[in-house]
């Protein structure tokens, strides 16, 4: 289990891993690794299977039970979801029913669920929730502070608060780092209230 934490090769791990649940079959938590690395590959019902695996040898192991309900998540069963979640009851999978939450447009909730985390999701969550202010500190302090998506949310909160220079910047970076969001911004309602701007008509090409 140590030596897959000495790879950044998804590979290696999930062979490692592998090779580990062979050896030590009765231990959950090779089978509960070999199942997140099938994650992160996106094979669903390989890992589904590997924590169902790990659910026997372990049950109701607040680990396992997370990652099963990321598998209900991935798989469109919300319900099942939210169920594993709060059998989990882990600052993980509270993180988790967030991101439910937001799917299910119960945004309080959503903030409640994300507590003091500093990410995309939760800076989301309140603007979704009515406190655009709120999110600009969480953004600015999450490790995804630099990624496209996150100038543009900033964006739509300089939008919210009628800020043009925030909404300005932050949209100019976002398309910087993916052109794909200039014509989401075209079509955005975010913006409508500066569909006549030429500013943000020159970034959009209007």
């Amino acid at each position: 289990l140590y030596a897959a934490t000495l790879t950044k090769d998804l590979n290696t791990k999930l062979n490692i891993y592998k090779t580990a649940e062979k050896m030590y079959g009765n231990d959950w938590r090779t089978s509960n690794n070999v199942g997140y690395c099938y994650l992160l590959q996106n094979k669903v019902s390989e890992a589904q299977a590997q924590f169902e695996k790990a659910n026997g040898l372990s049950a109701n192991n607040s680990i396992v039970l997370n990652n099963m309900g990321i598998v209900s998540r991935w798989k469109g069963d919300n319900k099942g979801a939210i169920e594993k979640y709060a059998a989990s009851n882990t600052t993980e999978s509270k993180y988790n029913t967030g991101i439910v939450n937001i799917i299910q447009g119960k945004y309080a909730d959503a903030c409640s669920n994300f507590g003091g985390a500093n990410s995309f999701n939760a800076a989301l969550a309140k603007v979704l929730n009515g406190s655009p202010s709120e999110a600009l500190a969480i953004i600015d302090n999450s490790t995804e502070k630099d990624a496209a998506v996150s100038f543009y949310l900033k964006a739509i909160v300089g939008a919210r608060t009628n800020n043009k220079d925030l909404m300005i910047n932050n949209l100019k970076s976002a398309i910087g780092k993916d052109a794909s969001f200039k014509k989401m911004a075209a079509e955005d309602k975010e913006f409508h209230k500066f569909v006549n701007d030429a500013d943000f008509k020159g970034l959009i090409g209007g």
